[in-house]
């Protein structure tokens, strides 16, 4: 991304719908569909969802929590194939990790397939710990998904866990959600 291709992270929004249908099919073997994602809109009190997006207003990520009282889960996270690699999907990961704290979400939980290096790497450098095994989760593979768990919003969304690869003192991308 060069400079003029800047990421901003804001609340998804019904204009993101037909993009991130497309992140979805480039990026799952079992996509979500249009009706699904839309289906998030409408429940605003559950419902967390962050849009990255560049300045000519395209969508090249999303992703989204479920929040039911001091309890979440992030249920997606989906980057468009040409813009992984280059913090989109951590920044919406900062987004949704200060927006659960926000909410005083006590403890944060996510799958995640266990040959998914990338996001082991950066889910372990925002607190994320590995707490089980759902066995043959995905249907298309059957691989099993590993369960995480933060039990550390607050740290989490303030930094990085010290010692992570990433790790960058004083590291902050400025974006709020």
């Amino acid at each position: 991304m060069s400079a003029s291709e800047t990421v901003r992270y804001v609340a998804f929004a019904e204009e993101h719908l037909d993009e991130a249908v497309e992140i979805e099919q480039l990026s799952f073997a079992t996509p979500w569909g249009r009706e699904a994602i839309a289906l998030e809109l409408d429940r605003p009190h559950v419902s967390h969802y962050v849009a990255a997006v560049l300045p000519s207003g395209r969508l090249v990520g999303f992703a989204g929590m479920w929040v039911v009282e001091d309890e979440g889960h992030i249920g997606t996270v989906g980057v468009h194939p040409d813009f992984r690699r280059r913090g989109t999907g951590e920044g919406m990961l900062r987004w949704l990790l200060r927006r659960a704290n926000e909410l005083g979400v006590r403890q944060l939980t996510l799958e995640v397939r266990r040959s998914n290096a990338p996001a082991l790497s950066l889910y372990a450098k925002y607190h994320f710990d590995r707490v089980g095994i759902r066995k043959g989760y995905y249907r298309d593979t059957g691989e099993d998904a590993l369960v995480m768990l933060c039990s550390d919003i607050p740290g989490s969304a303030a930094r990085p866990r010290p010692g992570s690869p990433d790790h960058a003192a004083g590291d902050d991308d400025g974006d709020t959600p």
